[in-house]
């Protein structure tokens, strides 16, 4: 028969026939330029496929095919080195068997111990830390804010409603401080299941790792007792969850900012877990006019923040946030650019029409810091990537073949 037709019967490719052929593994007949496979072929296929599914290498199986045609088993020496070679296949696969019946075993043991980690107490540990109150006021008029109906320990206010003689009204619910500003985007929403994570390129998912490791060490070298730092738009991505216990050493206070209440009760509840001991101001907004005094924070973190905020905004983040920084505040952060991204720009543009133009624009960015004071003292190219895969939610506007880059960096004023 035909190599057509003996492919279909036996459910191989004709490319599969070919390599074969090639490896002396199968050795039709010619007639001019066509192959016919006969009764010995058919023989031949049925050994290399039955021996390929008990685990044999071609080589091995050449080997076995040789001994076959050379000496159609009449020989004792070559049944014999038959019976060897099935024999080592055998031994082989028995120590694999015990192999992965080890590991097994061993993955067992770890899921065990990733499930009696899974927290047991859903109600939260912490809450709203009385010694930030004083960090608190009216975002309206600029008076100390009230609270009543508190439930509450002497450490943390779980629940509370919140005022001020100018009429402004806010609440304390589960720990969270959380303002009449609530998101009108019809482009956003809260990311709860994390799929912003899913299904990135290994290479991204490295260039994040350096960057974390590079903002971790400039952390690491502020000298953190006493000092509070900020970080927002959670909902993208919240440096501070890899950096917790290290900073748990020392007496820092940390707030967090973000749009979307459900989004900081699932990092607050993570973050419980940890018992850290340390004092979290967690603030649901989704405007800046947040209920905090002017110049409050040391260091803030903007991973991915200042794009985020510009998916949504023509305006530069740290011109929106500037009041509440220190004079001697430092940035810890990694700005994500674009040097050529005509494309991506415009499919950013159609998937989210409230985005500025100004968007994964380095200079752009740079200026805006230097505008408030900023200047980079250290920084480190983290590198490109030319594609972050299919993830919609993650970089689905991003086209393939443009760079996306990675700029980490420390400024201070």
């Amino acid at each position: 028969m035909r190599i057509g037709e003996f492919a279909k019967k036996y459910g191989v490719s004709i490319d599969s026939l070919y390599f074969y052929m090639k490896r002396g593994l199968l050795v039709p007949p010619q007639r001019g330029k066509q192959h016919y496979f006969n009764e010995s072929c058919e023989k031949d296929i049925k050994t290399i496929l039955e021996f390929k599914d008990w685990g044999f290498s071609l080589n091995e199986i050449h080997s076995i095919l040789t001994l076959y045609r050379l000496s159609n088993m009449q020989l004792s020496e070559d049944m014999l080195e038959i019976i060897n070679i099935m024999q080592n296949k055998y031994d082989q696969l028995q120590a694999e068997k015990e192999r992965i019946s080890e590991n097994q075993r061993r993955i067992k043991e770890e899921q065990e111990k990733i499930i009696r980690a899974i927290p047991s107490v859903t109600e939260s540990t912490s809450g709203l830390p009385v010694s930030m109150l004083q960090l608190l006021i009216c975002p309206n008029c600029g008076s100390q804010l009230q609270l009543s109906k508190a439930e509450m320990n002497p450490r943390y206010i779980s629940n509370a409603e919140v005022g001020c003689s100018c009429g402004y009204t806010a609440t304390v619910k589960n720990g969270i401080f959380i303002t009449p500003n609530r998101n009108t985007s019809q482009h956003d929403r809260p990311d709860l299941n994390r799929a912003i994570y899913k299904d990135m390129p290994f290479d991204m998912i490295s260039h994040y790792q350096r960057a974390y490791n590079y903002m971790g060490n400039l952390l690491d070298a502020q000298g953190l007792d006493n000092k509070i730092i900020l970080e927002t738009h959670l909902n993208a991505y919240f440096f501070l969850q890899f950096y917790i216990e290290r900073a748990a050493s020392s007496n820092v206070k940390i707030i967090l900012v973000d749009k979307f209440p459900e989004m900081l009760e699932m990092y607050k509840n993570m973050l419980d877990q940890l018992n850290t001991g340390l004092d979290i101001l967690y603030i649901a907004d989704s405007s800046y006019q947040w209920p905090l005094i002017p110049h409050c924070a040391d260091i803030f973190i903007d991973f991915f923040g200042s794009n985020e905020h510009q998916f949504f905004s023509h305006s530069q983040l740290i011109g929106e946030i500037n009041a509440f920084l220190k004079n001697n505040a430092r940035i810890i952060g990694t700005y994500f650019y674009l040097n050529n991204g005509r494309k991506t720009l415009k499919q950013l543009r159609d998937d989210y029409p409230e985005a500025s133009p100004n968007n994964f624009d380095l200079r752009a960015y740079i200026k805006a810091l230097e505008e408030h004071g900023f200047h980079k003292q250290q920084e480190a190219e983290i590198g490109a990537i030319s594609s972050t895969g299919d993830n919609y939610w993650a970089f689905g506007f991003h086209q393939s073949g443009e760079d996306l880059s990675m700029l980490s960096f420390l400024a201070d004023r």
